[in-house]
C-alpha cells in the first residue's frame, strides 16, 4: 500500500520549519510582553518608595496592590503562551514521527534522505538517551520568566508590606488583607509556574512522548496495511528513537 508522495513529504518538513519559526517569534514576544509588566510593576513601586508619606494610606495602599499585581499578571499571561509553545512542540514531534515512519523507513536511499530519523538518532533533545542535563531546559524560557515573576512578585510584596506597617501605621485589617492577597497571588502564580514548565517543556511534550508516539504510528502503519507485520517489528527496532547512533548500525 503506498500513501505517500514526495509533495506530502516537503509540505510536512515544510509545517515543521513553519512551526518552528512560529516558536522563535513568540519566544521574543513573550519576553517584550513580561518585561513591559515588569516595568510597570517597578514604575509603581518606584513611585511608592520615592513619595513615601506623601500618599494617604488607601492611596498607598491601592499602588502596592498595582504593583504586586503587574508581577502577578506577567505570570497569568505566560500561561496561554506556553499552552501555545508547547502545542507545537507536540505537533512538530507528531510530524516527524510521522514522516520517519511512513517516508523515512520504507524509502532509505530515496530523495527523502532520512533527515528525521538521523535526526532522532543523534540528537538528544528527541529522546531519553544520552546527557540531557541541558536539554531539558530547551523552550524554558516561559519557566524562568514565570519564575522570576514570581520573585518579583514575592519580594515586592513583602517590601510593599513593610513600608504599608512602618510608614503609614497601616491597621492590622489592611496588613491583614493585603498579606492575604499576596499570599494568593504567590500560590497561584507557584502553580502556575508549574503548569507552564509541564506544558511548554521540551522534556515532557518531545523526549518523554517521542518513543509511543513513533510506536504508535507503527502500529497504525501496521494496521491499515502499509506494513507488513514483518515490517513492523523491524521498524520497532529500527525506529526507536531512544537507541543511539551506535546501537542503530548493530541493528541494520
Amino acid at each position: 500500500m503506498e500513501l505517500n508522495t514526495s509533495d506530502e513529504y516537503h509540505s510536512l518538513r515544510n509545517e515543521i520549519i513553519a512551526r518552528i519559526e512560529i516558536m522563535n517569534n513568540q519566544a521574543f514576544s513573550s519576553l517584550s510582553t513580561v518585561i513591559t509588566t515588569w516595568a510597570a510593576g517597578f514604575s509603581l513601586m518606584g513611585i511608592y518608595v520615592v513619595n513615601m508619606n506623601k500618599f494617604s494610606a488607601i492611596s498607598a495602599f491601592i499602588i502596592s496592590l498595582g504593583s504586586i499585581f503587574s508581577f502577578f499578571i506577567s505570570v497569568c499571561l505566560l500561561l496561554p503562551l506556553a499552552v501555545k509553545s508547547g502545542e507545537n512542540i507536540k505537533q512538530i514531534n507528531g510530524i516527524s514521527a510521522y514522516i520517519r515512519v511512513f517516508f523515512e523507513f520504507r524509502n532509505p536511499d530515496s530523495q527523502f534522505h532520512a533527515w528525521e530519523h538521523a535526526n532522532s538518532l543523534i540528537s538528544s533533545a528527541t529522546s531519553k538517551k544520552g546527557s540531557r542535563a541541558l536539554v531539558r531546559f530547551h523552550n524554558s524560557e516561559y519557566l524562568f520568566l514565570s519564575l522570576t515573576s514570581v520573585i518579583f512578585l514575592g519580594g515586592s510584596g513583602v517590601l510593599m508590606l513593610l513600608i504599608l506597617k512602618r510608614n503609614y501605621n497601616s491597621s492590622i485589617f489592611e496588613s491583614v488583607l493585603f498579606a492575604c492577597i499576596l499570599s494568593a497571588f504567590l500560590l497561584i502564580s507557584i502553580y502556575l509556574t508549574r503548569q507552564i514548565n509541564i506544558i511548554s517543556s521540551v522534556k515532557y511534550n518531545m523526549m518523554d512522548i517521542n518513543k509511543d508516539m513513533t510506536m504508535n504510528y507503527i502500529k497504525y502503519a501496521e494496521k491499515i496495511g502499509y506494513f507488513t507485520h514483518e515490517e513492523s517489528e523491524n521498524a520497532k527496532i529500527k525506529m526507536n528513537p531512544d537507541q543511539t547512533l551506535e546501537q542503530f548500525e548493530n541493528n541494520v
